[in-house]
């Protein structure tokens, strides 16, 4: 709502939360096109509070970003259970209105590294296969 009070019952903004999170059984491209539906517009039944029909939720307001609210994190940590190592970490993991939108991994060239961007795709890839 514009005043910033809560909408939706706390069981439908769980519900809304797990459409997004995980997307299982899809390639990454695929769950990508998901999420990106579903970040531009959801769909709610019915609001449980005000007894609406079929709302469109909109997780980030393109027209009012103000209204939004981002945030990056640097050195993000992600638990990777069945995994060799229990976590990983990623550089920068940019953020709007609580959720994770984008991974960004800085290298720099060194004496052991000697392809900084490569270093990073190769890493990215890493978290892919880890991802869970």
């Amino acid at each position: 709502m514009p005043n910033g009070s809560p909408w939706l019952a706390g069981r439908q903004l769980d519900e809304l939360e797990s459409q997004l999170f995980p997307q299982p059984q899809r390639t990454l491209l695929e769950a990508n096109q998901a999420v990106h539906e579903l970040l531009l517009k959801a769909q709610v039944d019915v609001n449980e509070a005000t007894g609406e029909a079929d709302l469109v939720l909109k997780r980030i307001d393109f027209r009012h970003p103000e209204r939004n609210r981002f945030h990056a994190i640097n050195q993000f940590r992600v638990a990777t259970p069945g995994c060799v190592r229990e976590f990983i970490v990623s550089d920068i993991v940019l953020f709007a209105n609580g959720m994770p939108l984008a991974v960004v991994e800085c290298k720099k060239e060194s004496a052991t590294c000697a392809n900084p961007m490569q270093e990073a795709i190769v890493q990215l890839q890493r978290y892919m296969r880890r991802r869970p």
